[in-house]
């Protein structure tokens, strides 16, 4: 199509020149302002904190912040929870107990690509604490329990004592540390821990400690109870084939045995047998000598009432 001369002159004028250069810049404008909007968010920034000598942050109403940058395709490579950083400097605010702050690009830190736009939250609150350090003692932290007839002594830890710092609201609070748990399920001997980890999870992670690993000694020692028979009769033992009579003076005596609770639990005084060996004695004599005892086994004799009796041999 022909394009009329009218056309052509007024586009080779000064006047056709000039709103020719502003529709160009125009469409310009629209194509570079398309290509740098686009929006860019950076999310779950770790917020650091920094406070002065013997604070430390108590509470803070947000952990993280979400940015929001605009800017080109090629800038949103550049931004991302590794470039992108949020601090909050309070070393040289007068401290106070509460202090609600409002963030802006100060606090931001990222690469010169894009411009910033939003930080979410824009404001938190910040409660402040002193920091102090106190010795808290320990405690053997323990599930299941030992088998019957077995008991715990008195467990030792290595060092007993560990240094916590921290908010003092947190660490007035902490009464004693506990260990993890050591499994008793079946165990009969001792037990030696030479590197037992304290368990800090069940505390704010907002405090120090001087060690986390200690050693504990427990000892595991088997239960020995005992009991006291009476009246159980005395038996004499002689040569095989020898007639003798014989006399006993007393012939009852008690004893005492110990064992484990459940052996001396089932035992019944028909279960020991007394006696005296007179096998080696010639007759006729007249003598004290010791009172034996016979034991299921797992039983130990502690003693006999009385010890020796009078024993007289006759043809």
């Amino acid at each position: 199509m022909k394009i009329p001369q009218k056309i052509i002159d007024f586009l080779t004028s000064t006047s056709g020149i000039g709103v020719t250069s502003v529709l160009v810049a125009t469409a310009l404008w629209a194509i570079i302002s398309t290509a740098i909007s686009n929006e860019i968010t950076v999310g779950n920034i770790p917020l650091t904190i920094q406070t002065a000598e013997n604070w430390t942050v108590a509470e803070v109403s947000a952990q993280t912040v979400t940015v929001t940058f605009r800017g080109t395709r090629d800038d949103a490579r550049h931004l991302s929870r590794d470039t992108v950083t949020a601090t909050l400097d309070l070393r040289e605010n007068v401290p106070e107990p509460e202090q609600k702050i409002t963030l802006g690009p100060a606090n931001i830190l990222a690469p010169r690509k894009g411009r910033l736009e939003s930080i979410k939250p824009n404001s938190i609150t910040v409660r402040l604490d002193r920091t102090i350090t106190k010795s808290v003692d320990l405690e053997l932290d323990y599930h299941n329990i030992l088998p019957e007839g077995y008991r715990m002594e008195r467990y030792i830890i290595t060092p007993a004592s560990v240094e916590v710092t921290g908010p003092s609201r947190v660490v007035e609070g902490i009464q004693k540390i506990k260990t993890t748990s050591l499994d008793l399920d079946n165990r009969t001997r001792s037990i030696n821990k030479r590197r037992l980890s304290l368990a800090l999870d069940d505390y704010p992670g907002d405090i120090q400690v001087s060690h986390n690993i200690v050693t504990v000694d427990l000892p595991i020692t088997e239960l020995v109870h005992s009991n006291r028979y009476e009246n159980l009769p005395i038996h004499v033992l002689v040569r095989t084939g020898e007639r003798v009579r014989v006399n006993l003076d007393p012939d009852l005596a008690s004893v005492t045995v110990k064992g484990k609770p459940k052996l001396l639990k089932s035992l019944s005084a028909e279960d020991i047998c007394l006696y005296i060996d007179a096998s080696g004695l010639d007759q006729p004599a007249v003598t004290r000598q010791p009172i034996l005892a016979v034991l299921p086994d797992g039983l130990t004799l502690i003693q006999t009432e009385p010890s020796r009796v009078k024993i007289e041999l006759k043809d």
